[in-house]
């Protein structure tokens, strides 16, 4: 697939993710929150359609596998240099010995038949969308607890300052 290169903001990418989720969560007594950033998020260059899909996947995963009454937070950052999105849920987390598993195509990590539905190929279609754009995907999980999932782009992403305009030569 050829990606469709735009500036963005990706505050408003956020804020268009959690409305886009906001009817599941309700579905499921869970709290979509978008964090303020810690430090100035620049306007990106990234695939948005691409972006947004990845984000959705992992949106939908931190709102299908949390508790009743849990939250899931939105945010975006810059580290060194790359800009990072963050989905952080209060969900049930992630048993160590099931984590290997985690971006294998059609793996349910043992929810196979029970629980939230799914194909368990939406983290691995959200690798390679974020590959696709020389990011990283990246989570940290605590069995009981929660998980945080991370989409990290390069900061090379963002958009490059707007040329001089010419002007005329004069004689």
């Amino acid at each position: 697939r050829k990606l469709d290169w735009t500036r963005e903001s990706p505050e408003k990418v956020l804020e268009e993710c959690a409305s886009l989720i906001a009817g599941v969560a309700a579905d499921h007594h869970v709290t979509i929150k978008i964090a303020s950033p810690a430090n100035d998020v620049p306007l990106m260059r990234c695939d948005k359609t691409a972006l947004k899909q990845a984000l959705l996947n992992l949106l939908t995963n931190a709102v299908k596998y949390n508790v009743a009454n849990g939250s899931v937070t939105l945010s975006c950052a810059t580290a060194g240099e790359q800009l990072r999105f963050t989905v952080t849920d209060t969900g049930r987390g992630i048993p160590p010995a099931r984590q290997s598993e985690l971006f294998k195509p059609f793996s349910r990590l043992g929810m196979e038949g029970c629980g939230p539905s799914g194909t368990g190929i939406g983290l691995n279609i959200t690798q390679k969308l974020v590959a696709l754009m020389d990011g990283t995907v990246g989570f940290e999980s605590v069995e009981g607890v929660g998980s945080k999932f991370w989409v990290a782009l390069p900061m090379h992403m963002t958009p490059e300052p707007p040329e001089p305009p010419d002007t005329p030569e004069t004689d």
